[in-house]
């Protein structure tokens, strides 16, 4: 395993991964996480910002980073990558404008739906709803715009992210539509058949961090415990 583990992190994935605007640093639950899973390795971890999961998903395949955080697992994926096990279960929800037309329900919607280029939201939708009209975008803000200026009727993210991104930028402008689905387990990847000694010891501090209580302390004090 190298002395320096070089993770590449959505810099606005929140609350799991963001780039805190007062000291330029990576933080987030799952930047804690990882912290407190490889901190027996000795190696020094370096979390890099990435736009958007398409540019995580580069960097990995190019080897310019060893991991990605916050990578759902899926059989397309696992294709190129080996996961580590799920250390958070979300689901995808959809969000629009507080005073947009009235949700048809994801099966019935014909207008344009954001996600995030790369993303799981993507890769579900198109597996099980191929005619959707998708519009990728390479980040988070991206997602807020296309849908405020009536580009898509609605952006597609994980529960807890569009929770904190309408807190965040807009409670009265946006609103969660229809019921969450897709559940969507959120792993450690790394390249197929490449550094495997790193997702041995992160599983293996995720399970000491179970077992004695650390894992719902970090979860306590995370975002997550508070929508």
């Amino acid at each position: 395993m190298p002395d320096l583990l070089r993770i590449a992190i959505d810099r606005e994935n929140p609350p799991f991964t963001a780039i805190n605007e007062p000291t330029g640093e990576p933080a987030g639950f799952s930047v804690d996480l990882c912290r407190a899973c490889l901190a027996e390795t000795g190696e020094t971890v370096e979390f890099i910002a990435a736009d958007g999961p398409m540019t995580q998903s580069i960097w990995l395949a190019s080897g310019r980073v060893h991991a990605v955080l916050d990578m759902t697992a899926s059989v397309r994926r696992a294709q190129w990558v080996d996961f580590s096990t799920a250390y958070y279960v979300d689901e995808l929800a959809a969000f629009a404008l507080r005073d947009g037309p009235l949700w048809p329900g994801l099966q019935r919607v014909t207008a344009p739906l954001a996600v995030k280029s790369n993303s799981y939201a993507e890769e579900w939708l198109r597996r099980h709803y191929p005619r959707k009209l998708l519009l990728p975008v390479d980040d988070a803000e991206r997602q807020l715009d296309v849908v405020s200026t009536a580009r898509a009727c609605a952006f597609i993210t994980s529960l807890a992210t569009g929770r904190e991104l309408v807190a965040v930028h807009g409670p009265d402008t946006f609103r969660q539509v229809g019921q969450p689905f897709a559940p969507a387990g959120l792993t450690l990847g790394v390249a197929r058949g490449e550094q495997l000694t790193l997702l041995r010891q992160f599983n293996r501090g995720l399970a000491e961090l179970r077992t004695d209580g650390r894992y719902d302390a970090l979860l306590g004090a995370s975002a997550l415990a508070q929508r």
